[in-house]
């Protein structure tokens, strides 16, 4: 599924998390959106494939990503549904 096609298909429960520096990457933004507490918890979830990029699975713990992108927590033996976060700059 292309970017553009996902957009489209966009959730409508998407919390929208501004960050005021790009690149930033993928345990960054985990960490920035207090979704972890450190950088080790991040790159857990993202090796365990619970982190969803764009709706699919992304294991780079160091994948760029750029406003617009959609970060997926997958649901768990923890969390009961998926989480959303939509990526965007923050505006000055």
């Amino acid at each position: 599924m292309n970017k553009e096609n996902f957009m489209a298909d966009m959730p409508e429960n998407v919390n929208k998390i501004a960050v005021n520096s790009f690149p930033i990457t993928l345990t960054q933004f985990l960490k920035w959106a207090g979704l972890v507490l450190t950088g080790g918890e991040a790159k857990e979830l993202v090796r365990e494939g619970l982190v969803l990029l764009n709706g699919q699975v992304c294991t780079v713990a160091g994948q760029k990503l750029q406003a617009g992108d959609l970060v997926t927590l997958a649901a768990d033996d923890e969390v009961d549904e998926e989480m959303h976060y939509l990526v965007m700059a923050e505006e000055f």
